[in-house]
């Protein structure tokens, strides 16, 4: 089951997505998102998703996962981003960036994210121009 909780931050808030297994009341992954309220000099202008985690036994991509306990290659972070995108779109903003080690940039590329700077960002098709 996913839940939400929003807590205020200097300039913003942040959104914390959690994703539990319902069977066995595991953490199976979670993402932070930072939105702004305002621009912070040296801050970016839009979310930024600032840590996705899927938890389970690391395995390549494409390999079934090892066990019952083993959540990655599920869908569960392609959700969880899925939804930070739309919680973005709901506060107005036009796009989002991501904050990614080299090894995860392919994945989210393959959704939509291009290389802005150090980070990647994804245009979303309504909201507000900032």
């Amino acid at each position: 089951a996913l839940t939400e909780t929003e807590y205020p931050t200097a300039g913003g808030k942040e959104l914390f997505l959690l994703w539990e297994d319902a069977r066995s009341d595991a953490v199976a992954g979670f993402l932070r998102l930072r939105i702004p309220s305002e621009t912070l000099e040296g801050t970016l202008s839009e979310p930024v998703v600032r840590e996705l985690k899927v938890l389970g036994t690391e395995v390549a991509v494409g390999t079934p996962g090892g066990g019952r306990s083993d959540y990655q290659h599920r869908g569960l972070g392609h959700a969880l981003l899925e939804r930070a995108e739309a919680r973005a779109q709901e506060a107005g903003f036009r796009g989002i960036y991501v904050t990614s080690a080299v090894g995860t940039r392919p994945y989210y590329r393959a959704r939509g994210y291009v290389p802005v700077g150090s980070h990647l960002r994804k245009a979303l098709f309504a909201g507000r121009n900032t």
